[in-house]
């Protein structure tokens, strides 16, 4: 160790362990090839290069409220990259994908609000008793007599699902897991249509109808 300095220092440093325990200022490039540990508020007026892997246990704060500054973060890609634009104020997704993990979901501030998931489109057909997939978009509804299918909840946040009678041999009377505002809907002619989104705690009613008559709709109860 080196210790001992006071004033300027105008020439190349070489120590093996270095503590500072007041300011300094560097004006010209610092290499440092072993750790580094900063125990208090650093700051940097140029760039910063980091070749090797970084922790941060604290949180980072890049700008101060109303000037902010751009953030990249790049993939495996060529490019590809997810870039915080703070002129815009916007998130982009550059070449990129947005991956939502099961339970979870995109909101927005406003209670109640939320960005809509179309499952797989492949269509789902379902009879009497059956459950309807959560995992597909659009169930049919086919019934041979009194009916009655199931919904299991939700997987994402915002996920949406349609489901449609196109065989009335007797009513249908659905009933989801967990649903908003009741507890069963009951179709009773066809073309009967329930849009129903999933809020992260309950199947919400978006709209009932029926694409074949306009008048009639599937009752909540």
């Amino acid at each position: 160790m080196k210790d001992g300095l006071s004033g300027g220092v105008d020439e190349t440093l070489k120590v093996d362990t270095l503590q500072v325990t007041d300011d300094v200022t560097i004006t010209d490039t610092l290499t440092v090839s072993g750790a580094t540990t900063l125990s208090g508020a650093a700051t940097l007026s140029s760039t910063l290069g980091v070749s090797g892997a970084s922790t941060f246990s604290a949180a980072v704060t890049v700008g101060v409220d109303d000037t902010g500054y751009d953030v990249k973060l790049f993939g495996a890609t060529a490019s590809s990259h997810l870039l915080w634009d703070e002129s815009a104020d916007q998130l982009d997704f550059v070449a990129a994908g947005c991956r939502v993990a099961i339970g979870k979901g995109i909101t927005t501030a406003t209670a109640g609000t939320y960005a809509g998931f179309i499952f797989a489109a492949a269509l789902d057909a379902v009879s009497d008793t059956a459950a309807c997939s959560v995992v597909n978009y659009y169930s049919t509804l086919t019934t041979t007599g009194a009916a009655v299918p199931t919904l299991a909840d939700g997987t994402i946040v915002g996920q949406l699902k349609k489901i449609q009678m196109i065989v009335d041999a007797g009513d249908a009377v659905l009933t989801p897991t967990t649903l908003t505002g009741g507890s069963t809907i009951t179709f009773a002619d066809v073309g009967d249509v329930a849009e129903l989104i999933w809020t992260g705690s309950s199947w919400q009613v978006l709209a009932l109808y029926n694409v074949v008559d306009g008048a009639t709709a599937p009752a909540l109860a």
